[in-house]
Protein backbone atom coordinates (compact mmCIF):
# COMPACT_ATOMS: atom_id res chain seq x y z
CA UNK A 1 0.00 0.00 0.00
CA UNK A 2 1.79 3.11 -1.23
CA UNK A 3 -0.59 5.70 0.30
CA UNK A 4 -1.97 4.30 3.55
CA UNK A 5 -3.05 7.83 4.54
CA UNK A 6 -5.82 7.58 1.91
CA UNK A 7 -7.43 4.61 3.65
CA UNK A 8 -9.11 4.08 7.00
CA UNK A 9 -10.78 1.27 8.90
CA UNK A 10 -14.33 1.47 10.15
CA UNK A 11 -15.43 -0.50 13.19
CA UNK A 12 -19.01 -1.71 12.90
CA UNK A 13 -20.62 -3.53 15.78
CA UNK A 14 -23.74 -5.60 15.05
CA UNK A 15 -25.71 -5.84 18.28
CA UNK A 16 -28.93 -4.57 19.82
CA UNK A 17 -31.02 -2.57 17.36
CA UNK A 18 -28.47 -3.18 14.62
CA UNK A 19 -28.82 -6.95 15.06
CA UNK A 20 -32.55 -6.60 14.48
CA UNK A 21 -31.80 -4.40 11.49
CA UNK A 22 -29.60 -7.03 9.88
CA UNK A 23 -32.24 -9.68 10.54
CA UNK A 24 -34.63 -7.54 8.49
CA UNK A 25 -32.08 -7.20 5.68
CA UNK A 26 -31.54 -10.94 5.74
CA UNK A 27 -35.29 -11.61 5.42
CA UNK A 28 -35.63 -9.12 2.57
CA UNK A 29 -32.67 -10.41 0.56
CA UNK A 30 -32.56 -14.12 1.38
CA UNK A 31 -36.10 -14.88 2.54
CA UNK A 32 -34.93 -15.94 5.99
CA UNK A 33 -32.95 -14.79 9.00
CA UNK A 34 -29.42 -16.12 8.63
CA UNK A 35 -27.26 -16.57 11.68
CA UNK A 36 -24.24 -15.03 10.06
CA UNK A 37 -24.48 -12.45 7.30
CA UNK A 38 -21.35 -10.93 5.84
CA UNK A 39 -21.42 -7.19 6.48
CA UNK A 40 -20.38 -6.43 2.91
CA UNK A 41 -22.73 -8.98 1.37
CA UNK A 42 -25.86 -6.99 2.25
CA UNK A 43 -24.92 -3.63 0.66
CA UNK A 44 -23.35 -5.33 -2.34
CA UNK A 45 -26.53 -7.31 -2.89
CA UNK A 46 -28.76 -4.23 -2.53
CA UNK A 47 -26.66 -2.01 -4.78
CA UNK A 48 -26.22 -4.83 -7.31
CA UNK A 49 -29.99 -5.33 -7.58
CA UNK A 50 -30.52 -1.67 -8.42
CA UNK A 51 -27.60 -1.38 -10.83
CA UNK A 52 -28.83 -4.51 -12.62
CA UNK A 53 -32.19 -2.94 -13.46
CA UNK A 54 -33.19 -1.77 -16.94
CA UNK A 55 -32.23 1.86 -17.60
CA UNK A 56 -35.93 2.81 -17.52
CA UNK A 57 -36.33 1.48 -13.98
CA UNK A 58 -33.24 3.42 -12.91
CA UNK A 59 -34.47 6.72 -14.36
CA UNK A 60 -38.26 6.89 -14.13
CA UNK A 61 -39.86 9.08 -11.49
CA UNK A 62 -43.18 7.26 -11.84
CA UNK A 63 -42.67 5.22 -8.70
CA UNK A 64 -43.86 5.55 -5.12
CA UNK A 65 -41.98 8.05 -2.95
CA UNK A 66 -40.38 5.39 -0.67
CA UNK A 67 -39.14 3.47 -3.71
CA UNK A 68 -37.71 6.63 -5.28
CA UNK A 69 -35.86 7.46 -2.05
CA UNK A 70 -34.53 3.91 -1.70
CA UNK A 71 -33.34 3.87 -5.31
CA UNK A 72 -31.54 7.20 -4.86
CA UNK A 73 -29.79 5.90 -1.74
CA UNK A 74 -28.67 2.67 -3.39
CA UNK A 75 -27.49 4.35 -6.57
CA UNK A 76 -25.39 6.89 -4.69
CA UNK A 77 -23.89 5.05 -1.70
CA UNK A 78 -21.23 6.87 0.31
CA UNK A 79 -20.63 4.80 3.42
CA UNK A 80 -22.03 1.28 3.55
CA UNK A 81 -22.41 1.51 7.32
CA UNK A 82 -24.35 4.77 7.14
CA UNK A 83 -26.37 3.53 4.21
CA UNK A 84 -27.51 0.38 6.02
CA UNK A 85 -28.13 1.90 9.46
CA UNK A 86 -29.47 5.31 8.50
CA UNK A 87 -30.13 6.02 4.84
CA UNK A 88 -32.13 2.92 3.86
CA UNK A 89 -34.34 2.88 6.99
CA UNK A 90 -34.96 6.63 6.67
CA UNK A 91 -35.85 6.27 2.99
CA UNK A 92 -38.51 3.75 3.97
CA UNK A 93 -39.95 5.78 6.85
CA UNK A 94 -37.96 4.64 9.90
CA UNK A 95 -36.02 6.80 12.31
CA UNK A 96 -32.25 6.16 12.61
CA UNK A 97 -31.27 3.57 15.22
CA UNK A 98 -34.96 2.85 15.99
CA UNK A 99 -36.82 -0.45 15.97
CA UNK A 100 -37.17 -1.46 12.35
CA UNK A 101 -39.62 -4.35 12.51
CA UNK A 102 -41.32 -4.46 9.14
CA UNK A 103 -38.34 -3.07 7.23
CA UNK A 104 -37.96 -6.33 5.30
CA UNK A 105 -41.48 -6.04 3.88
CA UNK A 106 -40.90 -2.44 2.81
CA UNK A 107 -37.57 -3.29 1.16
CA UNK A 108 -39.14 -6.23 -0.68
CA UNK A 109 -42.07 -4.10 -1.82
CA UNK A 110 -39.81 -1.36 -3.20
CA UNK A 111 -37.42 -3.80 -4.87
CA UNK A 112 -40.39 -5.52 -6.50
CA UNK A 113 -41.70 -2.16 -7.69
CA UNK A 114 -38.33 -1.43 -9.27
CA UNK A 115 -38.00 -4.85 -10.87
CA UNK A 116 -41.47 -4.60 -12.44
CA UNK A 117 -41.16 -0.95 -13.55
CA UNK A 118 -40.46 -1.88 -17.17
CA UNK A 119 -43.36 -4.35 -17.22
CA UNK A 120 -45.53 -1.57 -15.81
CA UNK A 121 -44.39 0.72 -18.61
CA UNK A 122 -45.40 -1.86 -21.22
CA UNK A 123 -48.80 -2.32 -19.58
CA UNK A 124 -49.33 1.44 -19.50
CA UNK A 125 -48.35 1.84 -23.15
CA UNK A 126 -50.61 -1.05 -24.17
CA UNK A 127 -53.55 0.74 -22.55
CA UNK A 128 -52.45 4.01 -24.14
CA UNK A 129 -52.38 2.29 -27.53
CA UNK A 130 -55.89 0.91 -27.02
CA UNK A 131 -57.19 4.31 -25.94
CA UNK A 132 -55.52 6.20 -28.79
CA UNK A 133 -57.07 3.91 -31.41
CA UNK A 134 -60.54 3.87 -29.89
CA UNK A 135 -60.50 0.32 -28.56
CA UNK A 136 -63.14 0.34 -25.84
CA UNK A 137 -62.65 -1.47 -22.53
CA UNK A 138 -59.44 -2.89 -21.13
CA UNK A 139 -58.34 -4.87 -24.17
CA UNK A 140 -55.75 -7.61 -23.85
CA UNK A 141 -52.57 -7.57 -25.88
CA UNK A 142 -53.98 -10.25 -28.18
CA UNK A 143 -57.20 -8.27 -28.73
CA UNK A 144 -55.34 -5.04 -29.36
CA UNK A 145 -53.07 -6.70 -31.89
CA UNK A 146 -55.99 -8.35 -33.69
CA UNK A 147 -58.00 -5.14 -33.83
CA UNK A 148 -55.12 -3.02 -35.10
CA UNK A 149 -54.16 -5.60 -37.69
CA UNK A 150 -57.75 -5.74 -38.88
CA UNK A 151 -57.83 -1.97 -39.22
CA UNK A 152 -54.51 -1.84 -41.06
CA UNK A 153 -55.11 -4.82 -43.34
CA UNK A 154 -54.85 -3.68 -46.93
CA UNK A 155 -53.72 -0.19 -46.01
CA UNK A 156 -50.11 -1.19 -46.65
CA UNK A 157 -51.07 -1.53 -50.32
CA UNK A 158 -52.14 2.11 -50.49
CA UNK A 159 -49.71 4.96 -51.14
CA UNK A 160 -48.93 6.41 -47.70
CA UNK A 161 -46.84 9.55 -48.09
CA UNK A 162 -46.33 9.95 -44.34
CA UNK A 163 -43.24 7.90 -43.44
CA UNK A 164 -44.17 7.61 -39.75
CA UNK A 165 -47.61 6.22 -40.54
CA UNK A 166 -46.24 3.92 -43.25
CA UNK A 167 -43.70 2.42 -40.84
CA UNK A 168 -46.35 2.11 -38.11
CA UNK A 169 -48.70 0.20 -40.42
CA UNK A 170 -45.83 -2.07 -41.40
CA UNK A 171 -45.05 -2.81 -37.74
CA UNK A 172 -48.71 -3.43 -36.94
CA UNK A 173 -48.96 -5.98 -39.74
CA UNK A 174 -45.84 -7.88 -38.66
CA UNK A 175 -46.95 -11.52 -38.44
CA UNK A 176 -43.70 -13.41 -37.80
CA UNK A 177 -43.27 -12.53 -34.11
CA UNK A 178 -45.13 -13.36 -30.92
CA UNK A 179 -47.42 -10.92 -29.16
CA UNK A 180 -44.81 -9.63 -26.69
CA UNK A 181 -42.20 -8.99 -29.37
CA UNK A 182 -44.88 -7.41 -31.56
CA UNK A 183 -45.71 -4.89 -28.83
CA UNK A 184 -42.03 -4.14 -28.22
CA UNK A 185 -41.46 -3.55 -31.92
CA UNK A 186 -44.49 -1.29 -32.11
CA UNK A 187 -43.40 0.81 -29.12
CA UNK A 188 -39.70 0.91 -29.99
CA UNK A 189 -40.58 2.42 -33.34
CA UNK A 190 -42.52 5.31 -31.81
CA UNK A 191 -39.41 7.11 -30.55
CA UNK A 192 -36.72 5.03 -32.30
CA UNK A 193 -35.45 3.63 -28.99
CA UNK A 194 -36.00 0.34 -27.13
CA UNK A 195 -38.46 0.75 -24.26
CA UNK A 196 -35.96 -0.56 -21.73
CA UNK A 197 -33.81 2.56 -22.21
CA UNK A 198 -36.70 5.03 -22.22
CA UNK A 199 -37.01 7.78 -19.70
CA UNK A 200 -40.27 9.46 -18.71
CA UNK A 201 -39.62 11.91 -21.53
CA UNK A 202 -39.69 9.15 -24.16
CA UNK A 203 -42.79 7.70 -22.51
CA UNK A 204 -44.62 11.01 -22.95
CA UNK A 205 -43.36 11.42 -26.51
CA UNK A 206 -44.52 7.91 -27.39
CA UNK A 207 -48.00 8.58 -26.04
CA UNK A 208 -48.23 11.78 -28.08
CA UNK A 209 -47.00 9.93 -31.15
CA UNK A 210 -49.77 7.34 -30.71
CA UNK A 211 -52.39 10.10 -30.69
CA UNK A 212 -51.01 11.64 -33.87
CA UNK A 213 -50.76 8.26 -35.63
CA UNK A 214 -54.33 7.45 -34.63
CA UNK A 215 -55.56 10.64 -36.31
CA UNK A 216 -53.51 9.94 -39.43
CA UNK A 217 -54.73 6.33 -39.58
CA UNK A 218 -58.33 7.48 -39.31
CA UNK A 219 -57.90 9.86 -42.27
CA UNK A 220 -56.45 6.99 -44.29
CA UNK A 221 -59.21 4.61 -43.21
CA UNK A 222 -62.02 6.96 -44.21
CA UNK A 223 -61.19 6.51 -47.86
CA UNK A 224 -60.99 2.72 -47.66
CA UNK A 225 -64.00 2.26 -45.35
CA UNK A 226 -66.22 4.32 -47.67
CA UNK A 227 -65.31 2.13 -50.63
CA UNK A 228 -64.27 -1.49 -50.52
CA UNK A 229 -64.07 -1.84 -46.73
CA UNK A 230 -67.54 -0.39 -45.87
CA UNK A 231 -69.83 -3.30 -45.10
CA UNK A 232 -73.17 -1.43 -44.95
CA UNK A 233 -74.74 2.01 -44.71
CA UNK A 234 -74.03 2.23 -40.98
CA UNK A 235 -70.29 2.09 -41.55
CA UNK A 236 -69.99 -0.98 -39.33
CA UNK A 237 -67.30 -3.62 -39.81
CA UNK A 238 -67.50 -6.85 -37.82
CA UNK A 239 -65.33 -9.89 -37.30
CA UNK A 240 -66.00 -12.83 -35.00
CA UNK A 241 -64.39 -11.05 -32.05
CA UNK A 242 -64.49 -7.31 -32.76
CA UNK A 243 -66.81 -4.54 -33.98
CA UNK A 244 -65.85 -1.18 -35.51
CA UNK A 245 -68.13 1.85 -35.81
CA UNK A 246 -67.40 5.01 -37.77
CA UNK A 247 -69.31 7.82 -36.04
CA UNK A 248 -69.56 11.56 -36.71
CA UNK A 249 -70.69 14.34 -34.38
CA UNK A 250 -71.10 18.04 -35.13
CA UNK A 251 -69.11 20.08 -32.61
CA UNK A 252 -69.10 23.81 -31.94
CA UNK A 253 -66.08 24.34 -34.20
CA UNK A 254 -66.91 21.76 -36.86
CA UNK A 255 -67.65 18.07 -37.14
CA UNK A 256 -65.59 15.36 -35.53
CA UNK A 257 -65.30 11.85 -36.90
CA UNK A 258 -63.87 8.90 -35.01
CA UNK A 259 -63.55 5.16 -35.21
CA UNK A 260 -64.79 3.32 -32.13
CA UNK A 261 -63.57 -0.25 -31.74
CA UNK A 262 -65.07 -2.74 -29.33
CA UNK A 263 -63.59 -5.98 -28.11
CA UNK A 264 -65.62 -9.07 -27.30
CA UNK A 265 -65.64 -8.18 -23.58
CA UNK A 266 -67.49 -4.91 -24.24
CA UNK A 267 -69.90 -6.61 -26.65
CA UNK A 268 -70.86 -9.07 -23.92
CA UNK A 269 -71.15 -6.37 -21.27
CA UNK A 270 -73.58 -4.21 -23.25
CA UNK A 271 -75.67 -7.00 -24.78
CA UNK A 272 -78.46 -6.75 -22.19
CA UNK A 273 -78.62 -2.93 -22.33
CA UNK A 274 -78.60 -3.04 -26.13
CA UNK A 275 -81.63 -5.32 -26.11
CA UNK A 276 -83.46 -2.99 -23.70
CA UNK A 277 -82.81 -0.04 -26.01
CA UNK A 278 -84.07 -2.03 -28.99
CA UNK A 279 -87.27 -2.83 -27.09
CA UNK A 280 -87.81 0.86 -26.34
CA UNK A 281 -87.29 1.71 -30.02
CA UNK A 282 -89.76 -0.99 -31.08
CA UNK A 283 -92.51 0.86 -29.21
CA UNK A 284 -92.10 3.80 -31.59
CA UNK A 285 -94.24 2.93 -34.60
CA UNK A 286 -93.03 5.51 -37.12
CA UNK A 287 -89.68 4.81 -38.84
CA UNK A 288 -88.84 8.52 -39.13
CA UNK A 289 -89.56 9.00 -35.43
CA UNK A 290 -87.32 6.05 -34.57
CA UNK A 291 -84.55 7.51 -36.70
CA UNK A 292 -84.90 10.90 -35.00
CA UNK A 293 -84.85 9.23 -31.55
CA UNK A 294 -81.57 7.45 -32.30
CA UNK A 295 -79.99 10.50 -33.92
CA UNK A 296 -80.88 12.91 -31.10
CA UNK A 297 -79.83 10.60 -28.25
CA UNK A 298 -76.57 9.59 -29.98
CA UNK A 299 -75.72 13.17 -30.93
CA UNK A 300 -76.36 14.51 -27.41
CA UNK A 301 -74.29 11.75 -25.87
CA UNK A 302 -71.37 12.30 -28.25
CA UNK A 303 -71.43 16.04 -27.58
CA UNK A 304 -71.17 15.39 -23.85
CA UNK A 305 -68.57 12.65 -24.36
CA UNK A 306 -66.21 14.66 -26.55
CA UNK A 307 -66.85 17.80 -24.51
CA UNK A 308 -65.69 16.09 -21.33
CA UNK A 309 -62.68 14.67 -23.20
CA UNK A 310 -61.68 18.13 -24.37
CA UNK A 311 -62.15 19.61 -20.90
CA UNK A 312 -60.02 16.94 -19.23
CA UNK A 313 -57.27 17.43 -21.81
CA UNK A 314 -56.89 21.13 -20.95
Amino acid sequence: MRRPDLFSFQRFCIEGVRATLFDEYSKALFGEVRESVNLLEVPRRLVGLVLGLEPYARSTRRLSDPTLRLRDVLMNPVSFGKMLCESVPQALGFEPESRVLGLAERISKSLNELSTAHAGLLDYMLNATSAAFGIAGRATLQETRALLQYRCSGLDLLPIPNTRLRNFVRRVLEMKVGDDDWLLGLLDGLVQQPTRVWSDHERNLAKQELSELAEQLLHLERRSMRTARTTDQRSVAKTAEQSMYLETVCMEHGSREGLVVFGSDVEAAIAEREEQIRQIMSRVDDDDARLKLVAVVAHDFLLDYYGSKCASAK
